[in-house]
């Protein structure tokens, strides 16, 4: 096994940007106002994340020229992981002890059930279900990289794509499976589809440039056609299943489900292809707020779960109060997250700088 420098692209950082600030927008803009607007086309985070999630790992892996299972867990992926999960959300945990305390509120309580699919304790909000898809993945992720290095890319996105599907009419065509709402709200089952698809995708990351140094987009087209295709079916499944009524699974996550997520996908792709393909300043500037934004994704996220459960039912307005509500949560979640993240890694690299010197 050899280690090569993994290469970070300032695409996927832009689109986790872009991506928490829908995570906000569609946690506090009406659903109605969503739809009646066409902002839910735009307002897809959730699997945005999970394909990045998918691209990261096989970057990673695959900068570290990892072959076998062995490599993969004598490798550092998993630590990294837990890394950039744990200390946040004990934090989160932390701040909502002290909100629980101040406000005088009930805290959360959850079954150990819940708490082994990761759904966090003490830590709740919209989005929640998130943060378990997150610690699944990061347990599955050998298996998921392993599978797509013995199999051909169609094989592992048709398997993929079998389980995903398989579980979407587990749930919601069985009794059992309408009776464990919780389960399929946790589960990185119904995301397998976008994360292989994000694992198949990152080995295709790069600048396509013809000889003449200019962008070669049919070369980009010809690469992605079956993308683009997925990406138009994404769109019209979303309008037949928010407008039309059209439900082929459970009906509460109507336009959220492997037909539907092509659209998401499609789009975060051409953004983080071009973003980095585009050689140009001014778009360079223009994307790095953003791209800090992504990088402190996480913690913005945890900081949204607590606004919204917590602190957003305290004031004197609700989500009928458009666009004050929306500007609202936006003012305390992004600039409160990034001061979350800031303080994060000041208070790591202390901790780091106290261990060097005691050794």
């Amino acid at each position: 096994m050899t280690k090569t420098e993994f290469r970070r692209y300032p695409g996927i950082d832009l689109v986790k940007g872009l991506s928490i600030i829908g995570v906000v927008l569609l946690h506090s803009v009406r659903s109605g106002t969503l739809l009646s607007t066409g902002l839910i086309y735009l307002v897809q985070p959730v699997q945005v994340f999970c394909l990045l999630l998918g691209m990261n790992l096989a970057l990673f892996a695959s900068s570290r020229r990892l072959q076998t299972m062995g490599d993969f867990l004598h490798s550092d992926y998993i630590v990294r992981r837990l890394y950039r999960l744990l200390p946040p959300l004990v934090a989160a945990a932390l701040i909502t002890l002290l909100c629980t305390r101040l406000l005088g509120t009930p805290g959360v309580q959850r079954p150990i059930l819940h708490l082994l699919a990761g759904l966090p304790p003490i830590v709740t909000g919209p989005g929640d279900y998130f943060i378990a898809v997150f610690w699944q993945f990061i347990w599955l992720s050998p298996l998921l990289w392993l599978a797509q290095q013995k199999l051909k890319p169609c094989v592992f996105l048709t398997i993929a794509i079998a389980l995903d599907l398989g579980f979407q009419l587990l749930m919601s065509r069985t009794l059992w499976g309408l009776r464990s709402y919780w389960f399929y709200r946790a589960s990185i089952l119904r995301y397998l589809t976008v994360i292989a698809i994000g694992q198949i995708l990152a080995m295709r990351l790069g600048v396509f440039r013809s000889r003449s140094r200019k962008i070669d987009w049919i070369e980009i087209y010809r690469q992605n056609w079956q993308l683009v295709l997925y990406g138009i079916i994404g769109a019209v499944m979303l309008a037949l299943q928010l407008y039309a009524g059209f439900a082929p699974f459970l009906e509460p996550w109507n336009g959220h489900n492997l037909l539907t997520f092509g659209f998401a996908i499609a789009a975060a792709y051409a953004v983080i292809q071009i973003r980095n393909t585009v050689q140009n300043a001014t778009i360079s500037q223009l994307s790095k707020p953003f791209e800090i934004l992504g990088q402190a994704s996480l913690h913005i996220f945890l900081i949204q779960m607590l606004y919204f459960h917590r602190i957003a039912p305290l004031w004197s307005f609700t989500r009928d109060s458009f666009p004050q509500y929306v500007f609202a949560a936006l003012a305390v979640t992004i600039p409160v997250g990034l001061l979350f993240w800031m303080g994060e890694k000041a208070v790591l690299r202390l901790l780091k700088a106290t261990r060097t010197r005691g050794t």
